[in-house]
């Protein structure tokens, strides 16, 4: 029983540890923008689209599947006009074909986090463990490193949005596509259970 007791404080005490360095932003750097008029000449007319957007790739810390500290990356897109409160959209990608093939790259599927930024939501979509700024292999559809690569973006993203006078509300939507539906539901899980 001593044993089992044990073993269960060490544990905890290690998933604090890793929770503890977790979801830091580490950097943003600006990478394009595209104009309302640009998006619409790109995808077709949508009367839908509302403004422009800022595109940016964010770096956080979050802990890798062993739960060593590493540095993800991902990509933040914001509408045009800061003036407004908006709410945040999760996008997960889809499957990749290779380790930059992701959104903080401008290619993976970064196409339709720009439309739903250009709708009017603060956009973010993680590239996953492994893949974009983060070491070692992606082990694909792990639900518990996609939720918590999305889950730490959004704490960096909130971080970055308080540093940055970019005004957000309560509202979070989750969505992916083919290996992102897996992700989106996994976050959906996490952010429930935790």
């Amino acid at each position: 029983m001593k044993y089992f007791t044990n073993l269960i404080f060490t544990l905890f005490i290690l998933a604090m540890g890793v929770q503890s360095f977790a979801q830091d932003l580490v950097s943003s750097t600006y990478l394009s923008s595209r104009s309302k008029d640009q998006i619409n000449a790109t995808f077709g007319f949508n009367p839908f689209v509302l403004s422009g957007v800022d595109m940016y790739k964010i770096t956080y810390t979050t802990p890798d599947v062993h739960g060593v500290q590493d540095t993800a990356s991902g990509l933040l897109i914001l509408p045009d006009d800061l003036s407004k409160i908006y709410p945040v959209l999760s996008y997960s990608h889809g499957t990749v074909a290779s380790k930059n093939d992701v959104p903080s790259q401008l290619k993976g599927g970064y196409e339709l986090p720009m439309i739903m930024a250009a709708h009017g939501y603060v956009t973010v979509a993680a590239d996953y463990l492994g893949l974009g700024d983060s070491r070692g292999f992606h082990p694909y559809v792990h639900a518990d490193s996609e939720a918590w690569a999305s889950i730490d973006m959004l704490f960096a993203v909130r971080q970055y949005a308080e540093e940055n006078n970019v005004f957000l509300n309560d509202q979070l939507f989750l969505t992916g596509y083919s290996q992102g539906g897996h992700a989106a539901l996994a976050t959906q899980r996490s952010l429930e259970l935790d």
